[in-house]
């Protein structure tokens, strides 16, 4: 059960880097 939870975090982790490059990439910073 935890590790289920701690493979969705890093999931979710990994896609709000992806999100935050993607940010990035269009010039927009926060």
């Amino acid at each position: 059960m935890v590790v289920v939870f701690e493979l969705a975090l890093e999931e979710i982790d990994k896609s709000n880097r992806l999100f935050d490059v993607a940010l990035a990439g269009k010039g927009g910073s926060r």
